[in-house]
């Protein structure tokens, strides 16, 4: 009876071992492959690490590389700066219009914006307004007045019975504060010409 109650124990306890050991087994082979995973991850982070700096290095590179609108020379008059680079700071454009089921155009606004630091006294505009063949069916000349520095002004054009889009034409721009007078018969003239004063001086002009 011992020798049977022995023999039951000593099966039950294999059987125990044989069960732990397989449990240890499986607990080892999933923190390997936890392991593994975990390697992984940190292989992509790296990885992913790399080329975010390799784009920032890039990305530096060419905005090194990459014109930009500089600040006024301090030596330079300022009045003469913005007349040569006129073109960075003033622009007109169409912000919006509406057009009808049949075409006709409503309510057309012009904007100018003005990003000098001196007044616009006037912008003279042509608008537009263009058939669906592409022919003009009507041209309206605009007026734009006291731009002051740094704003923007919008003007309502007047509404029309047919068309489809429109197209503005700048005709010419006046700031007697900045001693610049730009018509559009000289449009191609560069600007670095400063070809566009209202009044030449012979005489440095003072800030």
């Amino acid at each position: 009876m011992k020798k049977h109650l022995f023999l039951i124990t000593s099966m039950l306890l294999s059987v125990f071992c044989v069960s732990l050991w397989l449990a240890n087994r499986r607990t080892q082979k999933a923190f390997q492959q936890s392991q593994q995973k975990l390697h992984a991850l940190v292989q992509q982070y790296q990885q992913l690490q790399q080329e975010n700096e390799r784009l920032q290095q890039v990305i530096n590179q060419l905005n090194q590389q990459r014109p930009s609108i500089s600040e006024p020379p301090i030596m330079m008059d300022l009045r003469k700066y913005y007349r040569v680079n006129w073109p960075n700071y003033i622009h007109v454009s169409i912000e919006r219009f509406q057009t009808g089921l049949f075409g006709g155009i409503r309510h057309p606004v012009i904007r100018v914006d003005n990003q000098t630091d001196f007044a616009i006294d006037q912008v003279e505009l042509q608008l537009q307004y263009v058939l669906n063949n592409g022919q003009v069916f009507q041209t309206v000349p605009l007026t734009v007045s006291n731009i002051a520095p740094h704003s923007r002004q919008t003007l309502t054009a007047p509404d029309s019975r047919r068309g489809i889009k429109l197209h503005l034409q700048l005709q010419s721009i006046t700031s007697q504060a900045m001693n610049f007078c730009w018509t559009a018969d000289k449009a191609t003239i560069p600007p670095q010409a400063d070809a566009c004063q209202c009044a030449l001086s012979h005489s440095p002009e003072s800030n």
